[in-house]
């Protein structure tokens, strides 16, 4: 939607005050002086220690019934009409224990022409306009300021000169709806990350202020049963309506509720669809993928008692509240007033399920989190933010467990502003590493070589073991990926994880397999593919056929690898050939 021209800070009207019991139900009028009020006026109480129940009180000013409507937990607003008799009036409360205030009620006197008097009053409207965009909402907006327009150019003489009153009065208050600034309104510095918190927390507080100038500004739309200055007063409150909807879209778009913790791909209980379980080696930090799930504001968000979660929907429910009131006013007015036409206003909903989005957990989350264990023989040594994203945890096995591995759950509990949610992975610990992992590589090299006639070349695409039961893996296997590159699964390797760069591993050795497994090769020959499941390994074993070659450590997580490996794909004698084999890899643990 459009952007509020802030150029003012928020005056509002001299508050009249005055003390009473804790409760408005309690027996305890008081009798004070509110001062000077004039024809016409917006007029502000502020009940102080008094707690208002009611959204609508019922009274009386020098006897004739009028309405106060309660624009926040301590404050009634009412309207001085045009014809109130001028001098000394009381303020009768009947609904707030005939709580009663005596005000000198003044003529309203205009200090310039009515021209002069209301040029401020629609060049604000226009500059607001200016603002607007295409949306419906928008265009509602302005079909309704034609409407007063249009309403106001029709009016004779006598009653342009009661708008030109009604807004010389409550200028201050009028203005305010259109030129206050909350740039003032601040919520703490806001963190480096795209979940920004304080921003959020900024969009209520502009929120919950924009709805009370608006309301404030408006409220004669709601008390006015003038059939001159009210249609007038919809305008001003629907531009009010419009101000605070700004920050309440701004803020609905974003991603604020944080509701979902995930540990290396695994979500936790509170989101959880599978039974995956976080496997840990004793006293050894392991670094893994730390994320969240973050979702728009939604409508079952409503119970939450987070501050600003639950102070969002306070000032919605009092946007909703405040509209519907409008609504009426709207209602009344196109149905008693030839050729005026308002749109109604529609309420503010929100949406029932959204789909959360995934985000790093930072070091502003990692604030609001906490990670615990709770079994007698493991203690979480440490649980660090190695990086965005990245978590460094290492568990530790306390005394002489009874079996192994030891099986519990990793609790966490999440707090903020907003959000606040709590569950738990199921981990197991062993005493001793657990060779399990992926290493990743990329073969490439002379590839296969063959002494025939045509001295045909069959480079090495790819290969892999097939692991099938009957094969014994205690030293080495490997399994396939499609494509170029290979998997390792193996007992050895892991060692990488905890080797000095530049240590050189052999993986020559004894290798049994004897029911019918394959190294499967993917050949590229001159004149195409050539696809072959190669020899079997009950035929050849590892050591004798498969040759020699070397892993190198290359960094942390890194090797590289070379060596030889015969097969007799494509040999056009039915002899053992040589390859030879090179690349990189990676290892994940």
């Amino acid at each position: 939607m459009k952007s509020i021209l802030l150029k003012f800070s928020l005056f509002l009207a001299v508050l009249f005050t005055f003390s009473c019991s804790n409760d408005d139900s309690e027996d305890n009028p008081i009798d004070e002086n509110g001062g000077v009020v004039s024809r016409y006026q917006i007029v502000t109480i502020d009940t102080e220690s008094v707690s208002l129940s009611d959204e609508e009180y019922n009274g009386t000013l020098g006897g004739k019934p009028i309405q106060l409507s309660k624009t926040g937990d301590h404050e009634l607003v009412f309207y001085v009409a045009g014809d109130a008799s001028l001098g000394e009036n009381e303020l009768i409360i009947t609904d707030l224990n005939n709580t009663k205030i005596k005000y000198e009620v003044v003529d309203a006197v205009l200090s310039q022409s009515v021209t002069e008097t209301l040029t401020p009053f629609f060049t604000n409207f226009e500059d607001f306009n200016s603002g607007l965009s295409s949306t419906v909402a928008d265009a509602d907006y302005i079909s309704n300021y034609n409407n007063m327009v249009s309403y106001y150019d029709n009016l004779s003489e006598g009653d342009k000169t009661e708008v030109a009153r009604f807004y010389q009065v409550n200028k201050t208050i009028i203005d305010a709806v259109f030129l206050s600034d909350y740039s003032n309104v601040t919520a703490g510095r806001a963190p480096m990350s795209e979940i920004d918190m304080a921003a959020n927390k900024l969009l209520v507080l502009k929120f919950k202020a924009a709805l009370a100038v608006g309301i404030v500004g408006g409220t004669v739309a709601v008390l006015e049963p003038s059939n001159i200055i009210r249609p007038i007063a919809i305008g001003v409150a629907i531009a009010g309506i419009s101000s605070a909807l700004d920050y309440h879209f701004d803020l609905i778009d974003n991603n604020v509720n944080i509701i979902q913790l995930k540990i290396n791909s695994i979500l936790g209980t509170n989101g959880r669809t599978t039974n995956a379980v976080l496997s840990f080696t004793d006293d050894v930090a392991k670094t893994v993928p730390f994320n969240i799930g973050a979702q728009q504001i939604v409508d079952s968000d409503s119970g939450s008692q987070q501050e600003y979660m639950k102070l969002y929907f306070e000032t919605k429910n009092k946007l909703n509240a405040f509209v519907a009131k409008v609504n009426t006013s709207i209602q009344w007015v196109n149905n008693n007033i030839p050729l005026v036409s308002f749109s109604t206003i529609p309420l503010v909903t929100l949406p029932d399920t959204v789909t959360p989005e995934g985000y790093d957990v930072n070091n502003q989350i990692m604030q609001n989190l906490t990670l615990s264990i709770n079994h007698p023989n493991l203690i979480l040594e440490s649980a660090n933010l190695q990086s965005d994203g990245m978590l460094n945890i290492k568990i530790k096995i306390n005394g002489t467990p009874s079996s192994l591995p030891v099986s519990t759950t990793l609790n966490y509990s999440y707090a903020d502003d907003f959000s606040n949610f709590s569950g738990s992975f199921d981990i197991e610990v062993n005493n001793t590493p657990q060779y399990s992992g992926q290493i990743q590589f990329t073969l490439s090299g002379s590839g296969l070589v063959f002494p025939d006639t045509s001295n045909v070349i069959y480079p090495l695409y790819n290969f892999y073991v097939d692991d099938e039961a009957g094969c014994d893996f205690s030293n080495l296997r490997f399994m396939n990926d499609v494509g170029d590159n290979v998997f390792f699964y193996s007992n050895k390797l892991i060692e990488l994880m905890n080797s000095p760069i530049g240590t050189v591993f052999q993986f020559s050795g004894e290798y049994n397999c004897y029911d019918g497994n394959y190294i499967n090769f993917t050949v590229d020959a001159q004149n195409g593919t050539y696809t072959t499941d190669g020899f079997n390994f009950s035929e050849y074993g590892f050591s004798s056929v498969f040759g020699e070659g070397t892993f190198i450590k290359t960094g942390a997580n890194t090797f590289s690898f070379s060596g030889t490996m015969p097969s007799t794909v494509g040999s056009p004698d039915g002899g053992v050939y040589t390859a030879q084999i090179s690349g990189t890899g990676t290892f994940y643990p």
